[in-house]
């Protein structure tokens, strides 16, 4: 697949079933050094490779290289790609 060609669901799917990708969030705490009885949150979200997470390692150690804060936790969950089996509609959310 070239560098620049949009990825299709099959594709997709494809490449996390051989490569062991995973849609990967982590709730990173931590805190800045003005603030240092304050927690704050942070969500990231990727499509990762499991078990060794290496777009997560990478963008950890550019975060805490530019921001002199300090982590407190950082969790990490994953799911499988989803298959289109799996798609539900849920209608219409309002936001009002």
């Amino acid at each position: 697949m070239s560098k620049g060609a949009a990825m299709t669901q099959s594709s997709l799917l494809q490449i996390t079933e051989v490569e062991d990708f995973r849609f990967t969030t982590a709730e990173i705490l931590y805190s800045v050094p003005a603030y240092p009885d304050l927690s704050q949150s942070f969500l990231w979200r990727s499509l990762d490779r499991v078990p060794d997470f290496p777009k997560l390692n990478c963008f950890l150690d550019s975060w805490e290289a530019g921001l002199n804060g300090k982590f407190h936790l950082v969790r990490i969950t994953y799911v499988k790609a989803i298959d289109s089996n799996d798609w539900e509609d849920v209608g219409i959310v309002s936001m009002q």
